[in-house]
């Protein structure tokens, strides 16, 4: 059961300081658009938190994870990649390395124990030849500390819990913006 699973691990603490932010991300703006509309706390944040939820966003570590688990398993990465898609891989927003991801791999350098995933995530890279993004990274913590596959999804959560509510709190201090879409 999660409820027994130890979210204190200096690997994990390290992993939810890299994402309690990352700007207006469909999550923050999800929250921010409900805290427009002065929807209470607890509201705004279930709507971020369903943004979250989607595979593009905050789900697509378990995809990043299935395929390092792949690598691990001893599948080619090049099957794996052509199988499973290059999840955990490129970013949005970082054009290069995304430096959240490179945070949490030199975390992992640093422990022996972690040598076959950074194996697999070197093979990875290799095969799909662009930079690792923070979920490849998150995969690999969970991998390597032998975490429920839905440890990756709370992680994230709860990481973006706190920057959500910040965004939310900011939002509340400004003039309601009625959010409407319009087609153009």
């Amino acid at each position: 059961m999660l409820a027994d699973v130890p979210l204190a691990h200096p690997w994990l603490e390290l992993a939810t300081v890299c994402l309690l932010d990352n700007g207006l991300a469909a999550s923050t703006t999800a929250a921010r658009v409900a805290a427009s509309a002065r929807a209470g706390l607890l509201d705004a944040l279930q709507a971020g938190l369903g943004a979250l939820a989607g595979p593009l966003h905050g789900a697509a570590g378990r995809r990043a994870q299935a395929l390092l688990a792949a690598v691990l398993a001893g599948e080619p990465a090049a099957s794996a990649v052509a199988r499973l898609g290059a999840p955990g891989f490129g970013h949005v927003v970082y054009e290069h390395d995304d430096p959240r991801a490179t945070v949490l791999l030199d975390a992992l350098r640093r422990d022996g124990a972690a040598s076959a995933v950074l194996e697999a995530v070197d093979a990875l890279r290799a095969a799909v030849e662009r930079p690792a993004n923070v979920d490849l990274a998150l995969a690999g913590i969970v991998l390597v500390l032998d975490l429920p596959a839905t440890t990756i999804d709370v992680l994230f959560q709860r990481s973006r819990i706190v920057g959500m509510t910040a965004h939310v709190a900011e939002e509340h201090g400004e003039a309601p913006l009625r959010w409407r879409g319009r087609a153009d």
